[in-house]
């Protein structure tokens, strides 16, 4: 009996105990606990870029655009020794565009100009004229919109332009009675081209400020005329500088 107790005894001593919780467990429950935060965040995270874009490509892309402003044609060599001069005319216009890519723009826009003789004589004429010149074209233009490229903040966008079209030339001008008159009364089709300069300032969510530069210039105009009682034809050169504020309306 004695024998027996003491294998009981040590049977005892040696009983399984409850085993301790290992790290590893231990990692695997934080884990557990902290893995679904974690990949939420960094799923926030990557995504805020995508957001940004999305953000960016919810800008208006289209506009409407209404411009006026002043126009100074340049002296217009009827290819005759004179001269012929204007007083500064104006310019109005409307266009209609989109956004393209991220700066780019692209617009199709109607322009009418018009400046009144100021002088218009030949050599050895007398001085004095009236009448004026016009042009109405239909014009595609295309812009680049300067933003994130400036790196200071500026509180409008800058941007530069330059289009091409077709356009109709008015001329309908004489000098002032006297020794060598000159007479012209003619319309001539031409190419047009134009370059620009300017910036934009946003009024509201959907309406924008505009104020550019402008130099309009167009092919050889071919008008028909007289000098005295004599007919003829000329050839002519459109050149104008305009300065020109407009307003935009985006959608």
């Amino acid at each position: 009996m004695q024998r027996t107790s003491s294998l009981i005894d040590d049977r005892s001593r040696f009983a399984v105990m409850p085993a301790r919780p290992r790290p590893m467990q231990w990692w695997r429950f934080r884990l557990a606990t902290y893995a679904p935060a974690f990949i939420v965040a960094l799923s926030l995270i990557s995504g805020a870029p995508a957001l940004a874009e999305d953000e960016e490509e919810e800008e208006p892309l289209w506009y409407v655009e209404y411009q006026a402003g002043l126009s100074f044609l340049e002296d217009i060599d009827l290819d005759v020794p004179g001269k012929t001069e204007f007083d500064p005319g104006y310019s109005a216009a409307g266009a209609f565009g989109r956004r393209v890519l991220d700066r780019f723009r692209v617009e199709f826009e109607l322009v009418y100009n018009d400046a009144a003789v100021d002088h218009m004589r030949l050599e050895g004429g007398t001085g004095g004229g009236r009448g004026g010149v016009s042009l109405f074209a239909a014009m595609t233009n295309a812009y680049y919109d300067f933003g994130r490229d400036i790196p200071i903040k500026l509180g409008f966008t800058p941007w530069i332009g330059a289009g091409i079209g077709w356009g109709m030339v008015d001329m309908s001008a004489r000098s002032a009675p006297g020794t060598n008159q000159i007479e012209v009364s003619d319309t001539d089709s031409v190419f047009v081209y134009n370059v620009m300069v300017g910036g934009t300032v946003p009024v509201t969510d959907v309406v924008q400020l505009t104020l550019r530069y402008r130099f309009i210039s167009t092919s050889d105009i071919d008008v028909k005329g007289r000098i005295d009682t004599r007919g003829t034809r000329f050839d002519a050169e459109y050149e104008a500088h305009q300065t020109i504020a407009g307003m935009r309306i985006v959608f």
